[in-house]
């Protein structure tokens, strides 16, 4: 066999990167991303106009009540005060009383009753002296830090002001804003998991989609399954499908005009080889009979030029894999059996499993591919040593065969087209080729190693199946 290189097969076609696609090689941010972002931005805006809004209406209507609260207290205590005033003894002389209940009650509003001459005749304790107003003045005002509203009375020859410190309502302003704020800060981070969330949800639908057509390689144009998918991505589906029928239908096209062609070189190669073959048997001995014998020589590995360059065409452009799994014991079998006919058979060290092959592979294909290896390993193995071959429950195939080892840069170059190991056995440089192409196709893994894992010669290849 000749000589194969530590795990040189690169494996099936990448899959583009649905992330890539931008200019300069740079990634695309995902949908998923993209519509997170701009959901979660208008949800914020949403948040943040609501919150700004629902902050400004409570401003108003705490003002406001407090507002009506300052006003009622004035109207209210007028009456009395009037009382008050003139039914005492005194002459003009203020009078300072108890304010409204408890002292912080009284820290919280004050009145004070003017004469037209601005003299203070009744007030509560504690009342802000320089917040007075002018002797007179009704209305809404603010001065000192404090809000104020006056009232006249008795053709404005009294003047009752209620008074209320600003800081109180910015206080209570805080202490409401801060309750109403704090569920729907909670909202917010909540909202935006959700919207995290469903999206996940909603668009593992575009990421089923995209790994089945990952999935897809040269060797597999199965139709995609288009079950669990939205309107949307069904569409798109559908037309991969279609895209891929036409495909495959060019696909087959050329697969059958290169049977076509190589069955009609067949025919005239093996007619030559035929000619050639009864000149040497005419001729007798001499040098007419050894040039007839190279001219079948010649003949001879130009018939099996052809059919390896027949296999790897289908290799590279055939339906390698399907879409269920397929039995592949009978096609081993055959192969087998075949190779070991044309070769000693007591060489040949077969272990096939008891309960047979399966894999989603076309049984033809894996038929060549595990003919090339098999065949490679006989004609490349040191004369007379056996080669063993392990065919895996998943279709997986294992070859061994005692052999020089091999440098590594050209095991690296052994599955290319007319590479050639140092062995001088009579081949075509094909054989690695055909069966690194199925193995791509396939979507495995063709895998050469030289030599022998813990050992000093032989030569390994081993074709990893696809998963089903």
């Amino acid at each position: 066999m000749s000589p194969p290189a530590p795990a040189a097969d690169p494996g099936p076609d990448p899959a583009p990167d649905p992330g890539s696609g931008g200019r300069n090689g740079r990634k695309a941010p995902s949908l998923r991303l993209r519509l997170g972002l701009w959901l979660g931005g208008a949800i914020t805006l949403a948040w943040l106009g609501a919150a700004a809004w629902s902050l400004v209406a409570l401003s108003q209507s705490i003002h406001r009540d407090f507002d009506l609260r300052l006003k009622a207290a004035a109207e209210r205590l007028m009456p009395l005060a009037v009382v008050q005033i003139f039914e005492r003894e005194d002459d003009g002389t203020a009078q300072i009383i108890a304010g409204f209940g408890h002292d912080e009650e009284a820290a919280r509003l004050a009145y004070a009753v003017q004469d037209r001459e601005g003299r203070i005749l009744l007030a509560s304790r504690g009342y802000p002296q320089a917040a007075v107003p002018p002797p007179g003045a009704t209305g809404w005002s603010e001065a000192e830090g404090m809000r104020r509203y006056s009232l006249s009375a008795l053709s404005g020859s009294l003047t009752m002001t209620t008074f209320e410190p600003l800081d109180l309502r910015r206080r209570a302003m805080w202490s409401a804003g801060l309750r109403l704020m704090a569920p729907l800060a909670m909202l917010l981070p909540v909202g935006l998991l959700l919207i995290g969330l469903i999206l996940r949800r909603e668009l593992a639908a575009v990421a089923r989609l995209n790994a089945r057509i990952a999935r897809r390689g040269r060797g597999d144009l199965t139709a995609l399954p288009l079950d669990g998918l939205p309107r949307e991505l069904a569409g798109i589906g559908a037309a991969v499908n279609a895209l891929m029928a036409r495909l495959d239908a060019a696909l087959t096209a050329e697969r059958r005009f290169a049977a076509h062609a190589a069955h009609e070189l067949r025919t005239p190669i093996a007619a030559a080889l035929a000619q050639a073959q009864r000149l040497q048997a005419e001729a007798g001995p001499g040098p007419a009979a050894e040039r007839a014998a190279q001219i079948a020589a010649s003949l001879g590995r130009l018939a099996r030029l052809s059919e390896k360059l027949l296999q790897l065409s289908r290799a590279e452009g055939g339906s390698v894999r399907t879409g269920d799994e397929r039995d592949l014991t009978a096609a081993a079998r055959l192969v087998i059996d075949e190779v070991a006919r044309g070769h000693d058979a007591e060489r040949l060290q077969v272990t096939i499993p008891q309960g047979g092959l399966r894999a989603p592979l076309n049984p033809d294909a894996y038929a060549i591919l595990l003919r090339n290896l098999v065949e490679n390993a006989l004609a490349h193995a040191t004369p007379g040593t056996p080669v063993a071959v392990e065919l895996g429950p998943d279709g997986a195939i294992t070859v061994r065969n005692d052999a020089d080892p091999v440098a590594p840069d050209l095991l690296a170059r052994l599955t290319e087209p007319f590479a050639r190991g140092q062995s001088r056995a009579d081949g075509t440089g094909l054989g690695l080729s055909i069966a690194r192409a199925i193995a791509t196709a396939a979507g495995g893994r063709l895998e050469l190693a030289s030599p022998l894992p813990g050992q000093a010669r032989g030569f390994l290849a081993r074709f990893r199946a696809p998963e089903s």
